[in-house]
């Protein structure tokens, strides 16, 4: 397989995932330029997996390439979503704050939240009432709490990144991305995954395994270990991404 001929895609664009037909349910939102190198052959290649790796039954899902989350730039992020994550269509970055707070714990005062929010109180202030009059927050006298459909607003998220050789830096990539993932994987040329299948570490993290073919064909060698995501400002984060860049929306059949 040629690694080093994968064409490049523009900025922020919206389009059908690698090797499928082109219609809507298989689009995929781009952060940023992609990459040239032989990376970008095994990204379009493990795209094809994407519906595959959700193990959770889903009526919609998204998937977004280099999306600005967590401590990097994750390769390839894919996530079941309830469709009342829209609600966060013209939300700031602090909602994502405020809702990652209030994820763990039961109920908070409103002075206590604007502490622990390190924004102004102002601008906490604006972007808390407008949780509220969505019903994404709810209010009991002076108390808030988070609204119960909204703690699973994303039921699976899915992390993948890819690399030609360098299977230890992957894996590192990989294991960072647990903080806000459900299930992480590393893809790799079928030569490599194959003997990462007895790799201890990639055992102890839980990571998958994603093999791609000289032909370009995926085929998931390992599902990655079920965990809970464990900074959830990053979680809610990636729901106001999805409910602000639509174009990597899908209707899944599975």
């Amino acid at each position: 397989m040629n690694y080093g001929r994968a064409k490049r895609a523009d900025a922020g664009m919206r389009g059908p995932m690698p090797g499928s037909s082109g219609a809507a349910s298989s689009c995929i939102a781009y952060f940023g330029p992609r990459r040239h190198g032989p990376e970008l052959a095994i990204e379009d290649s493990a795209l094809q997996c994407c519906p595959d790796l959700l193990c959770k039954p889903a009526s919609a899902y998204w998937a977004g390439s280099y999306v600005p989350l967590g401590a990097g730039i994750p390769d390839i992020v894919l996530a079941s979503y309830e469709d009342e994550v829209f609600a966060l269509q013209q939300a700031d970055p602090i909602a994502a704050l405020i809702l990652g707070y209030l994820r763990t714990v039961n109920r908070v005062c409103v002075k206590t939240l604007c502490q622990r929010i390190p924004k102004a109180e102002r601008a906490v202030l604006k972007s808390l009432y407008r949780l509220i009059d969505e019903q994404v927050v709810l209010q009991h006298g002076s108390l808030l709490k988070i609204a119960p459909a909204w703690k699973h607003i994303l039921p699976e998220i899915i992390a993948i990144e890819a690399k030609v050789k360098d299977w230890k830096t992957v894996v590192i990539q990989a294991s960072r991305n647990r903080i806000f993932a459900h299930r992480s994987y590393v893809a790799m040329p079928e030569s490599i995954a194959q003997g990462l299948l007895d790799e201890p570490l990639l055992v102890k993290l839980g990571l998958g395994i994603i093999s791609v073919g000289d032909e370009g064909t995926a085929q998931i060698k390992r599902q990655g270990r079920l965990q809970r995501p464990s900074v959830w400002p990053y979680y809610y984060e990636l729901a106001r991404i999805i409910a602000n860049k639509p174009g990597g929306t899908n209707r899944a059949t599975i």
